[in-house]
């Protein structure tokens, strides 16, 4: 019986640049208060969750007088002006159609709030293409594997015949913790940032093919090449 391989996405900074766009927000945040944006700071929270706390921590340390909620609504204000003209990837939409081409079932797998999830990917008319979407409601955000063996779950798959695509280390680590294959496509936010336990590292989906994928996963360790072949390119 042949089973495609089940993909598995993570949406901010991978399907969309949206870390190049919070990124751009909170330092026009931080420029209205005359400081200096905490990237290494942020940089830790890329992929899980955290970043505005920290981001308040940060604030407070500096001693200037602010009222969270107010700072907050404003930060969301400005990115959401900024977002709102950020599309897919390159190379993200004609990847989506190959792996459905071969048969391959669907999902996303992110720490953001099923709220953002669902915005967003309705705004871009991807919403239909995954047979699920799980967020930080599904369990622990990444680096814990929670929320990739709950899009696993979802789609009846298994580790050793699934692929993750990632941005960030947090979310790495979290594919990795599954014990998924998994492939890095760095946005310019994260592609300086350590990289290394991926399986794979690519500049954009325009690189990758699903046969090529399929080909890697079956030397993966792991993988049960007696039950699943590959799909046809």
């Amino acid at each position: 019986m042949t089973t495609a391989p089940a993909f598995i996405f993570d949406f901010d900074g991978l399907l969309v640049d949206t870390e190049s766009t919070v990124l751009r927000a909170w330092r026009e945040q931080f420029a209205v208060y005359d400081l200096a944006f905490p990237l290494e700071v942020w940089h830790r929270y890329i992929g899980s969750k955290g970043s505005q706390e920290a981001m308040l921590a940060a604030l407070r340390s500096s001693g200037i007088a602010f009222e969270d909620t107010k700072f907050l609504g404003e930060f969301r204000e400005r990115h959401n002006g900024i977002v709102r003209d950020e599309f897919l990837r390159e190379g993200v939409e004609a990847f989506l159609d190959a792996a459905a081409a071969a048969g391959s079932k669907l999902a996303v797998a992110s720490s953001a709030t099923r709220d953002w999830l669902d915005e967003h990917l309705d705004r871009l008319a991807i919403r239909g293409r995954f047979a699920a979407v799980c967020a930080r409601d599904n369990g622990r955000v990444k680096p814990a594997p929670d929320i990739y063996l709950a899009a696993l779950q979802a789609l009846s798959g298994t580790a050793a015949n699934a692929v993750a695509f990632e941005d960030s280390p947090n979310g790495i680590a979290a594919a990795k913790a599954a014990g998924l294959y998994c492939v890095a496509v760095p946005n310019p936010v994260t592609t300086d940032l350590p990289l290394d336990q991926a399986d794979l590292r690519v500049g954009s989906f325009a690189e990758l093919t699903v046969s090529g994928l399929v080909e890697r996963l079956r030397t993966a360790p792991g993988y049960a090449a007696a039950n699943v072949q590959a799909p046809a390119p």
